[in-house]
């Protein structure tokens, strides 16, 4: 370990020449805010909003990765993007926002009026090795230190952490794949095989190419990397001691992170080794010891060792025919000090992949970039996630809305998207209609919205699920409702397709929608669906289901189309589901009784997604219309 006299004598070393501090107040000009634009701190459903755009003063490029946090009675953070774009968000009103970044000095900027956008500029800051009187540790002795203090300056295992996950699949022209999600992941005791993720909320889209591609093959898998990687659960080779011959180490500068000295070390591969490692550099803050950002990429020496696929990966691969070449590998680990412990703020990880299939003659070379933000750690002990919840890296998150809202994810701060994935996603879109930033029309409500969006077009409702959802014995999906007491008649024109292809219907699986009536108290599940779709064939059918103390029975004739008017009639004890063939023809399909059932009861539109398997295709794809709904 470094003395605490040398390492004083050091940091007294650069303070000399590095008098005053490394944060400004907003508006003062020392390190400037350029100028305002419209749109900035808002009120948005009792949540402040701040936007900005974060630029290098010297040279005016966007600064990426930089840390913006928000300062108030809960803290909340996020990351400027690939255009220094960013967009934070908190439950509490502001105080101010700190903008940190290393290499740059640190901006504390006051919160701004509603109604105005940042444009900030930060100052470069950083010492050459050669304007130093003190010269510093050997680099290796720097590394082996800074890992030694890992217990000390981090978290250690177990301990629980929630992020928001983006992952994209482009080449230079075309995005083929698009998924987000909210995860909590468990990190197990030291020594146990692989962190734990939970699905909170998600949401995915693909293009047909993207899908033709990956119907075989998912090259995904993006979260469980990310946290696997983690400094806290292991340890990358080339700060291992043991591995330090492999490496050249050289300080290639001091900067600073929000006053502190940091070392900038770089690192590449020895020449002559028979062998594919890693290049990049490490940022090792002075005081603490404790890397705080990490950025490594497969090296340009040795290319012909590289690695491209092990294990059950590589045996998959061969038995689709697929050939899966890495042409480039970049992964990056950045943390920020909170409550006395360096935490995660952001992560990301990008491959370039050529891809062949010879059988579907395929031959595409495109990147997976994925990125992680960190919305919150606590450590152990943890209550362990129940097994049904456990996310399993070939499953899929559920299909992204037509808009790239960020309403979508609440109070969650996000990576603010692109301008090229935003008019990507808006491509992919197939409904062109408005969503209900609600979650549900005035009146309404939205049972698992989790599972779920609403949308409106013209006089009718839209239900699009996103995941596998059953209403079948006591399980329980999707469905839009509002109250009705006593006697009643519900009718609807009801019109199911595939969610990506409206001018089809759904054909795969379990996939219908329809009415909907429901007794939601007691203990077991209570509820009459009238609906259409398909049940377990292609062919499409009229459905008459009832669940009655968690027990289903279920009713189907074959149905010829996809749209049909039905109606939904109770009178005392009596349910009937009639389906109006014409204006002078009315078919009551099912009688029901529900003696038992209270007089206000739930009313309205419901979903059942269900496709048995496990491949990308094998997923939900259903949008249901529900169009002229009326009550008597």
């Amino acid at each position: 370990m470094l003395s605490r006299v040398g390492k004083q004598t050091f940091r007294n070393g650069l303070r000399a020449r590095n008098p005053g501090g490394t944060s400004c107040i907003f508006p003062k000009m020392q390190t400037t805010v350029l100028f305002l634009l419209l749109l900035s701190s808002t009120q948005v459903y009792g949540q402040q909003l701040v936007e900005g755009v974060v630029l290098d003063r010297k040279n005016g490029e966007a600064v990426i990765g930089a840390h913006v946090i928000g300062i108030a009675k809960n803290r909340s953070g996020t990351s400027t993007n690939s255009i220094g774009s960013f967009v934070l968000q908190s439950t509490d009103r502001l105080d101010s926002i700190r903008i940190s970044c290393i290499g740059y000095k640190t901006l504390l900027v006051h919160t701004m009026p509603a109604g105005e956008r940042l444009m900030i500029s930060l100052d470069p800051y950083s010492i050459p090795l050669e304007a130093l009187t003190v010269k510093p540790p050997s680099p290796q002795q720097i590394i082996a230190d800074a890992v030694k203090s890992i217990p000390r300056n981090y978290f250690v295992m177990p301990f629980q952490l929630r992020g928001f996950y983006r992952e994209i699949i482009r080449n230079d022209t075309t995005y083929y794949s698009v998924a987000e999600a909210v995860f909590e992941s468990q990190l197990p005791e030291p020594g146990e095989d692989r962190a734990l993720l939970k699905l909170v909320q998600g949401r995915r889209s693909e293009s047909v190419k993207g899908t033709r591609i990956f119907e075989d093959y998912h090259p995904g898998g993006g979260p469980n990397y990310i946290v696997n990687h983690l400094l806290e659960a292991q340890i990358p080779e080339f700060l291992d001691n043991s591995n330090f011959e492999d490496y050249n180490y050289s300080i290639d500068s001091i900067s600073g992170y929000e006053g502190r000295d940091v070392y900038v070390i770089k690192f590449d591969q020895r020449d002559g080794l028979k062998k594919n490692l890693w290049r990049g550099r490490t940022c090792v803050e002075a005081e603490s010891l404790a890397i705080i950002d990490l950025r490594y990429a497969l090296s340009d020496k040795g290319i012909e060792y590289r690695k491209h696929l092990a294990g059950t990966d590589k045996m998959m691969a061969n038995l689709l025919g697929v050939d899966f070449t890495v042409l480039k590998r970049y992964n990056r680990y950045s943390y920020r000090k909170e409550g006395g412990r360096w935490q995660l703020h952001d992560a990301s990880m990008s491959r370039d992949i050529h891809f062949v299939q010879p059988r579907k003659n395929i031959d595409e070379t495109f990147t997976v970039h994925a990125q992680l933000l960190a919305l919150g750690q606590r450590p152990g002990p943890l209550k362990p996630f129940d097994k049904s919840e456990v996310w399993r890296r070939n499953q899929l998150v559920k299909n992204l809305p037509g808009e790239f809202d960020e309403q979508f994810w609440g109070a969650n701060n996000i990576i603010r998207p692109e301008t090229s994935l935003v008019a990507a996603v808006e491509r992919m879109d197939v409904l062109r209609s408005s969503t209900l930033a609600s979650g549900a029309p005035a009146g309404w409500s939205l049972l698992r919205p989790e599972q779920a969006k609403v949308y409106q077009n013209g006089s009718g409702l839209l239900l699009k699920p996103y995941v596998t959802s059953r209403w079948k014995d006591k399980e329980t999906g999707p469905f839009l409702w509002k109250t009705i007491k006593g006697d009643f008649e519900v009718t609807a024109r009801v019109r199911v397709t595939r969610a990506q292809d409206t001018a089809s219907a759904p054909d795969a699986g379990f996939q219908a929608g329809g009415l909907m009536i429901r007794h939601s108290g007691g203990s077991d599940e209570n509820n009459i669906f009238f609906g259409i779709g398909c049940m377990g064939n292609p062919n499409l059918k009229i459905i008459g289901q009832q669940t009655l103390n968690g027990n289903t029975t279920v009713y189907t004739t074959k149905l010829p189309i996809n749209e049909i008017v039905v109606r939904l009639k109770r009178h005392g004890s009596r349910v009937e589901l009639h389906w109006l063939q014409s204006k002078q023809r009315t078919v009551i399909i099912r009688e029901y009784l529900v003696a038992e059932w209270p007089e206000e009861i739930q009313v309205g539109v419901a979903g059942y997604t269900f496709v048995p398997g496990g491949g990308p295709k094998r997923k939900p794809d259903l949008l249901i219309k529900a169009d002229k709904l009326e009550f008597r």
